[in-house]
């Protein structure tokens, strides 16, 4: 590397040890410049892996659109993944930043493969050469998919940087404990009890004077609705999980890690507002399981709650 660009490198890395922050995502941790922000909306879910996205705002534009310098897509497959099938799930995008129609070049150091790829970042405005790097940790069973602006990052910088929040990188244990469960939700079965369990839900819910809250689609997380002292959401895991809170109760209280952490930041938001100082309660209920045809076991269940 010649010596200009080896400062610049320098400069570059140690700017973004003095800007690093560590970014709490719920269900692992790890160190990212101050300017990049979590995405939880953006949580993906499947029988063999889970995805986590972050992005780093370049601007708002007056046309309304904001573009981004930066994109991170981390990914934790499950450990028993063969080695084979893992490679496959690689091929279908879905752990990608950004779409590329180039070719990658490889580069393997340690352990670790490196796949690199220029392209085009397109988002009117903003037309922007850029970087495309797959950092894959086989071993680990671990992607960081990442895309930014060539003119912030040579490629011998950019891997650096990648190997630096790699390394930062932690993941709760009860992701791989988990695994096993999302795979009995594989198929159509969950859908079609959604739907059967969908008006005796709002059946439910009417008992305590709540609406149905709002989902944009099946399985995606849904905003608050409150009445009272009672709210509710949907959360969108698998399976989703209706939550039940009760706020200002006298029972043992719950913590807040028994909310989803797609829903933790807008429940606490909503307490905030609620300026509630006493404990809080949380119930759960699988909205995907088949109930029985005779009667209303979610009714039923709220009623034991109250």
């Amino acid at each position: 590397m010649p010596r200009m660009a080896l400062l610049l490198s320098i400069l570059t890395l140690g700017c973004f040890k003095q800007k690093a922050v560590t970014v709490d995502f719920g269900l692992g941790s790890l160190t990212l410049h101050k300017d990049f922000r979590f995405e939880p909306r953006e949580i993906q879910r499947e029988p063999d892996s889970v995805r986590f996205a972050f992005t780093r705002v370049n601007d708002t534009h007056i046309n309304g659109t904001t573009s981004y310098a930066e994109k991170l897509v981390v990914s934790h497959l499950a450990p028993d993944l063969d080695p084979q099938i893992f490679r496959k799930l690689l091929n279908t995008g879905h752990f990608d930043a950004l779409s590329t129609k180039q070719p990658y070049s490889i580069e393997q150091e340690d352990n670790l493969e490196f796949q690199i790829s220029p392209t085009q970042y397109e988002r009117h405005p903003v037309s922007e050469r850029a970087i495309v790097i797959r950092l894959i940790d086989i071993p680990n069973r671990r992607v960081i998919a990442w895309y930014g602006y060539a003119k912030r990052y040579k490629v011998p910088e950019a891997k650096t940087y990648l190997k630096q929040i790699l390394a930062s990188l932690t993941i709760d244990e009860q992701i791989d404990a988990r695994f096993a469960d999302y795979k009995k939700w594989q198929g159509n079965g969950w859908m079609d009890a959604y739907f059967d369990n969908r008006d005796r839900f709002a059946e439910a819910l009417d008992i305590l004077g709540l609406t149905t809250p709002f989902q944009q689609y099946i399985g995606d997380v849904s905003n608050w609705e409150s009445k009272d002292n009672w709210h509710v959401a949907i959360d969108g895991d698998r399976p989703s999980l209706i939550h039940l809170v009760q706020t200002n109760t006298q029972q043992p209280c719950s913590t807040i890690n028994e909310i989803s952490p797609i829903l933790r930041r807008s429940f606490q938001d909503l307490l905030a507002k609620q300026k509630s100082t006493n404990c809080f309660q949380v119930h759960h209920f699988n909205l995907w399981q088949k109930l029985p045809e005779a009667g209303n076991p979610i009714a039923n269940w709220v009623k034991s709650i109250r």
